[in-house]
């Protein structure tokens, strides 16, 4: 009954994981793949939030660094980030409202959760990743988006 539950919990997880976008999961993927518990699929569900959280994390310093010259940006990028924040708390409660999640939702909770969160988290980084790259020169609507030559100088 455990082998088959288990097999069921890896194909629910592998089919989620696929919708999330080949490049983005591959490291779940691989992770899955010697997945045998449901422990185990939790652990590569866990494993790939803390990559999504580091790289955001990453992002998130160098544009602190890049637009260092900007002091209303980086206010702005600071009280934006702290607003993501609990935006990804309060849709993460959306999905999974009740307080117990295991006890509520099963043993799968424990992969679906942090592949949500993950999910999020990788959403924000590539929205924060069009500072990184800055707009193209003559763009109207690059707001506070540094021109790609600017950024080019700085590197």
């Amino acid at each position: 009954m455990i082998r088959y539950w288990t097999a069921g919990a890896l194909a629910l997880a592998l089919c989620c994981a696929g919708r999330a976008g080949a490049a983005q999961t591959a490291p779940f993927n691989q992770c899955l793949q010697g997945a045998t518990t449901q422990a185990q699929v939790n652990e590569c569900a866990r494993s790939s939030l803390k990559a999504a959280n580091a790289e955001l994390k990453r992002v998130y310093r160098k544009l602190l660094s890049l637009y260092k010259d900007d002091p209303a940006f980086i206010d702005k990028l600071k009280r934006s980030q702290k607003r993501w924040r609990a935006s990804r708390a309060a849709d993460f409660a959306m999905t999974y409202p009740n307080e117990d999640g295991q006890g509520h939702h099963g043993s799968a909770f424990g992969t679906c959760g942090p592949r949500l969160k993950a999910k999020l988290t990788r959403q924000r980084t590539k929205f924060l990743r069009q500072w990184l790259h800055g707009a193209q020169n003559g763009d109207l609507c690059a707001g506070t988006r540094k021109m790609q030559f600017q950024l080019k100088q700085r590197q």
